[in-house]
């Protein structure tokens, strides 16, 4: 990935100046409240760039694959597909194919938690839900998000559907 005269390599593991950390990224977002970074996802973990300091940091997550609510390290991620900042509040939507998930990331708490979706690799389905009604998705792939209406697009290869997921007026 290049930026500027700073190319981000992918398929290290290793946090620091002018170095990548991504092990084969996969998603991107813009950090809304500081448009020159970037969140970066790969299969296991969220990290942070900041293009000013030309420094990569891990924000939440490992090289350790799973499904863990929690925060920073020990949050852990599976095959993340896809990122979405909520532009007015700055937290990002997160899908996880593997564990057939959609998972919310608050960067100034550094916490990540479970919205709705299974959390194991066999918890693939299709059933309408919350976190707490057991949703179920089969690979959910990508998410968009209509501040007006407080509510995202989620869509899903194994299913072929699109869902729409209303979320709390908290989260905008």
């Amino acid at each position: 990935m290049a930026l500027g005269n700073t190319t981000y390599e992918t398929g290290q593991v290793s946090d620091g100046i002018g170095v990548s950390s991504t092990d084969g990224c996969v998603a991107v977002c813009i950090d809304p409240s500081r448009p020159a970074n970037f969140f970066v996802g790969d299969w296991s973990s969220l990290r942070y760039v900041d293009t000013a300091n030309n420094m990569v940091s891990l924000f939440a997550g490992s090289q350790r694959t799973g499904a863990e609510d929690g925060i920073g390290e020990a949050a852990s991620f599976n095959t993340i597909s896809d990122l979405l900042c909520i532009t007015s509040s700055g937290k990002l939507i997160v899908t996880c194919q593997a564990t057939h998930s959609i998972h919310l990331f608050d960067p100034t708490s550094g916490h990540y938690t479970l919205l709705a979706g299974g959390c194991e690799d066999d918890d693939a389905g299709w059933a309408d839900g919350t976190a707490e009604t057991r949703a179920k998705f089969d690979t959910p792939t990508d998410v968009a998000v209509i501040d007006s209406e407080q509510c995202v697009f989620i869509t899903e290869k194994g299913n072929h559907r699109i869902w729409r997921m209303n979320l709390p007026s908290s989260l905008f």
